[in-house]
């Protein structure tokens, strides 16, 4: 073979290894176009989920907030207010609205020696 031959497939060879990591390199570019944008999307989703957790944290150190569980969960009061614990079938809606297990007695004026709470326990057995 000639030097002008070696030379020219020399020359082939590198260019077309040229030509191949070009092509990876702009691959490369719009690939990370689109990850770019996935990323701006996830990070204005996270910016989001950030704010509102701000939101949650400032509720849970509010006042209001405070009240609320140690009215709830301790079942406590504000000074002159008075709790009344209903039964779980009230308040959770499951009581049925016939009167069928109210005795008659309760009606005909018979139970007047009960004390008002003994009524109440009574109408709710």
């Amino acid at each position: 073979m000639s030097i002008n031959k070696r030379l020219s497939l020399l020359v082939f060879f590198l260019s077309f290894i040229l030509i191949i990591n070009l092509s990876r390199d702009v691959w490369r570019l719009y690939n990370s176009e689109e990850r770019i944008t996935k990323s701006q999307e996830n990070l204005a989703k996270l910016k989001e989920e950030n704010r509102e957790l701000e939101e949650l944290n400032k509720h849970y150190q509010s006042d209001e907030f405070l009240e609320e569980q140690i009215r709830n969960k301790l079942q406590m009061a504000k000074k002159g207010e008075t709790i009344i614990i209903l039964p779980e079938e009230i308040s959770q809606g499951r009581i049925s609205t016939s009167y069928e297990g109210i005795k008659k007695d309760t009606f005909e004026g018979k139970e007047e020696n009960k004390q008002n709470w003994q009524k109440w326990l009574e109408l709710f057995k």
